[in-house]
């Protein structure tokens, strides 16, 4: 099957977002459902993008996030890539400072990512570094 990109539309903010969270999905719709909220309402600070990558689920997953989320970005990949090239091909077109890939079944807390990007920006010795 040939590749293809979908990506929802996005709310847009005055400021560019710092930071994009990439969250690679493969028929998670229950995951979906159970964390991705919190990870949205727990940005603290800052305003994020968050992305979802689908990696060719066959559930519901895609219809969860455009009924439920339709403020997340996704780009859909038209087949399984695994977890490192659908990692690759979903994050290629982020252009935010810092991207931060996280894993579907990660439940985060409250201002979870403020003293990261704190430290990030506070030149924290790895200057170069734009993957948390």
């Amino acid at each position: 099957r040939a590749y293809f990109e979908h990506k929802a539309n996005h709310a847009q903010t005055k400021t560019k977002a710092p930071a994009t969270i990439a969250i690679l999905n493969y028929n998670g719709e229950e995951m979906l459902d159970s964390y991705l909220p919190m990870t949205e309402y727990s940005c603290g600070k800052n305003d994020v993008d968050i992305l979802v990558i689908d990696n060719g689920s066959t559930d519901d997953s895609l219809e969860y996030l455009e009924e439920w989320h339709p403020e997340i970005n996704i780009v859909s990949l038209s087949q399984n890539y695994g977890f490192a090239e659908g990692y690759n091909r979903g994050v290629k077109d982020i252009d935010t400072e810092y991207m931060v890939l996280l894993n579907s079944d990660v439940l985060v807390t409250e201002g979870w990512l403020d003293p990261i990007l704190d430290m990030m920006d506070n030149d924290c010795g790895f200057p170069h570094l734009k993957l948390i």
